[in-house]
């Protein structure tokens, strides 16, 4: 589907910008970080109601997920900006010896940022602080789930740029589809795997450089030797921080089988004392986010009827409120591979726990579906923790915490295959944005000596060149 003349009218002024953009240097891209900066501490307060009016979610919570991350973000982009943007020198071979090699980054041009509702602010502008500061104009395409939320980005953004540099644009899934079919510079999309293959298969007619930040069916587990409190804390705040709506949230647990049971309790206690609203009243309290929507609600409640249905047993929660968009915080045990809950990322306030006789029986469950956009793993044990991360790929993963990986923008972020392609935050995310131009410089390099005709003279020159280099003849 195609978009309005308006539409393509300010795509036209963007791409024009870009161009005029490349030649300008790091100073003005610092400069508008630091306005996007202050107009983002200015409008904490209005981030926090925006997010409360979609999802429900605690301004605490808020602060923690969203502002935090984007504030890092910003003031790592601004204190960099001159550094990452230099050109790199980087050494020559034997062979080429009298030139000189480096790296330039140079924008991209004009890049099209499609983000998601469950964290509506952070996941459109940590990308888009990127975008700035490697000298890209951007178009923003937020979730239609969370219109409050594209409210306040359309006057954030609206406040800090000009409309030829960033532009927002409202609407659906046919928005969307209509941007996907413009030619744009790069892609960055945070969303379903199945959605983003339809990004994907859209880039390529280009073909189009993309970053797809996905998902998948990130696991946890836990060892014999861990300290079973701490997991159990851990493990519930990042499987129930905004109702579990998290791409990397731990989507089901794996526990050795010598302390499983003692973990399970130790879990069912902590859920307790965290949402003693939820799960005693089944009603959910202030500490507890909303789900998105009544659609999303419906699936959480039939994953858990599905489950129960197939022999699965509640360990604490299970209530609902479909006309609040309430799902309870969930354990179940008992699980068997015919469960949907087994089978599908749950995006929810769910959690599925498995006990595993060891830890390769744990690394052999998880190797048999798709790599994950995160793992983790609890275990006092450091070369156990090195074996969980050499011998089950992931996009990124923890040693005794969850989700505080994507909390540090110096670490790269993103998945491996179908949870995804590229990486973001800090350097990455620059990089990403960025053409790493390479650029040889010739002063009096040899290679005229390597030119046709090959002469004796030259085909000797040849032999003691590869000699030197460790060939014999």
């Amino acid at each position: 589907m195609g978009l309005d003349s308006q539409i393509v009218t300010k795509l036209e002024a963007l791409r024009k910008r870009a161009q005029e953009q490349r030649t300008e240097g790091w100073q003005p891209r610092q400069k508008k970080l630091r306005a996007l900066r202050r107009a983002l501490v200015k409008r904490r307060a209005a981030l926090k109601e925006a997010i409360a009016e979609d999802l429900g979610r605690p301004a605490m919570e808020t602060d923690l997920v969203e502002f935090m991350p984007v504030l890092s973000e910003l003031t790592c982009a601004i204190s960099n900006v001159e550094r990452w943007s230099a050109p790199q020198r980087t050494s020559t071979p034997l062979a080429l010896f009298g030139t000189t090699s480096e790296i330039i980054p140079q924008p991209k041009g004009l890049c099209l940022i499609l983000s998601p509702w469950n964290y509506p602010a952070s996941l459109a502008l940590g990308p888009l602080t990127s975008c700035i500061a490697a000298g890209n104009t951007a178009v923003v395409k937020p979730s239609e789930y969370t219109p409050a939320t594209s409210r306040y980005l359309r006057d954030l953004i609206n406040d800090v740029f000009d409309e030829d540099v960033v532009y927002l644009i409202e609407g659906g899934a046919d928005t969307a589809q209509g941007l996907l079919g413009e030619p744009f510079d790069h892609i960055f999309f945070t969303g379903s795997p199945q959605v983003g293959r339809l990004v994907m298969a859209a880039a390529a007619k280009g073909p189009t450089s993309v970053t797809l930040e996905l998902g998948g069916k990130s696991p946890v587990v836990v060892l014999k030797d861990a300290d079973i409190d701490k997991a159990a804390a851990k493990i519930v705040w990042g499987k129930f921080v905004n109702a579990g709506q998290t791409c990397i949230a731990p989507d089901y647990l794996l526990a050795e089988a010598p302390i499983a049971e003692q973990l399970k309790a130790a879990i069912v206690e902590r859920v307790r004392k965290v949402y003693p609203q939820e799960t005693g009243d089944g009603k959910r309290g202030a500490d507890f986010a909303q789900i998105v929507s009544p659609r999303h609600t419906q699936r959480q409640i039939d994953l858990i009827r599905d489950a129960r249905e197939k022999g699965a047993k509640v360990l604490i929660g299970g209530a609902n409120d479909a006309s609040q968009r309430f799902v309870a915080p969930t354990v179940l045990d008992n699980i068997s591979g015919e469960m949907l809950i087994d089978q599908e990322e749950l995006f929810g306030p769910i959690l599925p726990v498995h006990t595993v006789s060891d830890l390769d029986t744990a690394i052999e469950q998880i190797n048999a579906g798709p790599p994950p956009l995160s793992s983790y793993i609890f275990t006092r044990d450091k070369a156990a923790a090195n074996r969980f991360i050499a011998e089950a790929p992931a996009g990124g993963s923890c040693v005794n915490h969850t989700l505080v990986h994507f909390g540090n923008e110096k670490l790269p972020f993103g998945g491996i295959g179908p949870s995804g392609i590229g990486r973001s935050h800090g350097r990455a995310g620059f990089e990403a944005f960025s053409n790493m131009r390479a650029v040889m410089r010739d002063r009096f390099s040899p290679t005229k000596y390597f030119f046709p005709p090959y002469s004796d003279g030259k085909k000797q020159l040849m032999a003691k060149l590869l000699r030197f280099m460790g060939v014999k003849s």
